[in-house]
């Protein structure tokens, strides 16, 4: 029997736990190799290619040995960012992004060790990811501003006004309407906007854009709903027949009526019983071919 094939991220943290440590003269190294590239006169893209080359060495030199430290620290957030729609391979990713900020800002000449600075770097990352978390990432600036919000609102909330108006908030925060109203809205936005690598129906296997049929296969979906209705007719002849007999108008019950041999309210009752199988059975749009 073959052994299970590891996933992503455990592959991922294999390869990291290969990498060895950096020793303290090795970081010392690095960042001030790392530190002649980040303040050379005119920024890093003004310098000689060989220090270029030098400096993007030691910064990824010193941020693959740091990886571990990303991990170790996302492991903390996890929780939080289940509650906030985050992966542990999401928070990694936030994670790697403060080293690598880390990194760059690094100074060996105020004597800290590297992995005591880049710890803040890391953390600060995720709790800005976490704090503005959802599948479009709102700015920083907004971030902010949601988080007065936020406070203003729980200020109101306490004095007894639980729906404040733009108004109320904007005198408690001390900002405008305006800058609110927009931070508002694209705060609503970033929580409405659906990902098609989502879960459907809370399943694990499949995702919501396999569920979107593509355009060529319209043709072959309306048929094998055609088809799905036939069977119905087939397996489930009165609740079919009640289907199709349903008028679009109120009256379509005593017409339904006059051919059950019931009265209006009798046979209303029936077609929904009807429509409520079919229904559980075959779903709304195959319930369409039949009513159409």
């Amino acid at each position: 029997m073959n052994a299970r094939r590891p996933d992503a991220l455990t592959r991922h943290l294999n390869q990291i736990g290969r990498v060895p440590l950096l020793t303290a003269a090795e970081e010392i190294v690095l960042g001030q190799t790392i530190r002649e590239l980040m303040d050379f006169p005119g920024g890093p893209d003004a310098a000689p290619r060989s220090l270029q080359r030098r400096g993007r060495r030691a910064k990824d030199r010193m941020v693959t040995a740091n990886l571990r430290l990303v991990v170790s620290v996302a492991r903390r957030f996890s929780q939080i960012g289940e509650r906030r729609g985050m992966t542990l391979e999401d928070l990694i990713q936030e994670g790697t992004i403060g080293l690598v900020r880390g990194a760059e800002k690094f100074d060996p000449a105020l004597g800290y060790k590297f992995s005591t600075y880049a710890y803040w770097w890391i953390r600060q990352a995720l709790t800005r990811a976490l704090a503005g978390a959802g599948l479009v990432r709102c700015p920083l600036h907004i971030q902010t501003l949601l988080g007065k919000v936020r406070k203003a609102t729980g200020t109101l909330a306490s004095q007894g006004v639980h729906r404040p108006t733009i108004s109320q908030l904007a005198e408690l925060t001390g900002e405008t309407p305006e800058r609110l109203q927009t931070a508002l809205n694209e705060g609503l936005n970033a929580q409405t906007i659906a990902s098609l690598d989502a879960p459907a129906y809370n399943s694990d296997c499949t995702s919501v854009g396999e569920l979107i049929a593509a355009p060529e296969a319209d043709h072959l979906t309306r048929q094998a709903m055609w088809d799905a209705a036939q069977q119905l007719r087939e397996l489930l002849p009165d609740e079919a027949g009640l289907a199709e007999l349903r008028a679009v108008d109120e009256c379509g019950f005593v017409e339904l009526g006059e051919l059950l041999g019931t009265s209006r309210s009798s046979a209303r009752n029936k077609f929904i019983d009807a429509r409520a199988k079919l229904r559980t059975v075959a779903g709304d749009r195959v319930l369409a071919l039949l009513a159409g």
